[in-house]
């Protein structure tokens, strides 16, 4: 009879390691689309070609690592991780919510907070709105 214990532990062995591939193949992938490669990229975050080399033969990068390529990129760790697909969360805004948003983006700290407030508001109105034709 088979050990489930043992199989799991390949199974779990090998999900990993597909992981970890897929980590430094996303990487890799990543830096062709900005025209250029991992050694310039890592050189560029200051990692050592020893951790590029690791990286590229299935070791797992520490959260870090994984955090700084990720903003340098700007998506997701998980998209990085190959978690999920989805490069960052903006791409799921459309239209209208992605101009918001990066209109957002330029606005100091006083003004972010005023247009919280003024949201903030809208909400509560909306509520009051919603209790009153109920």
């Amino acid at each position: 009879m088979v050990n489930l214990n043992i199989l799991r532990n390949i199974f779990k062995s090998v999900l990993q390691r597909g992981l970890r591939r897929m980590f430094f193949e996303r990487f890799d992938e990543l830096a062709k689309q900005h025209n250029s490669n991992v050694n310039t990229v890592g050189k560029e975050l200051k990692f050592s070609s020893g951790s590029l080399t690791a990286w590229k033969n299935g070791t797992k990068p520490n959260s870090a690592a994984v955090t700084k390529i990720a903003q340098y990129f700007n998506v997701t760790n998980d998209y990085l991780l190959g978690v999920t697909d989805i490069p960052n969360h903006i791409e799921l805004l459309e239209g209208v919510e992605y101009a918001f948003l990066q209109g957002y983006k330029q606005l100091d700290d006083e003004d972010k907070a005023e247009l919280n407030r003024a949201a903030q508001r809208m909400l509560e109105l909306k509520q009051l709105r919603e209790g009153q034709q109920t």
